[in-house]
């Protein structure tokens, strides 16, 4: 399995969801070579810890270098 990583600024989304959510740039998600629905797994740089999310890909919300994530991530 090839593993690709891109560092991109973290935007905290004020979003509910069931499952765990990211939203890329449509940019980084092409990067990254992932599409909706497709999971990632997102690395804390500062403690190692990491969780799964199922992407979500914008064009506007997000700009180019960022990442947003649910509120759930955060707490993971």
């Amino acid at each position: 399995m090839k593993q690709f990583g891109l560092e991109l600024k973290v935007n905290i989304l004020d979003l509910e969801t069931n499952v765990l959510v990211c939203v890329l740039n449509e940019i980084d998600a092409k990067k990254l070579g992932v599409a909706h629905d497709d999971r990632v797994i997102l690395t804390n740089p500062a403690n190692t810890k990491f969780v799964a999310a199922v992407v979500d890909v914008a064009k506007k919300i997000i700009n180019h270098g960022e990442i947003g994530i649910t509120s759930e991530a955060k707490t993971e």
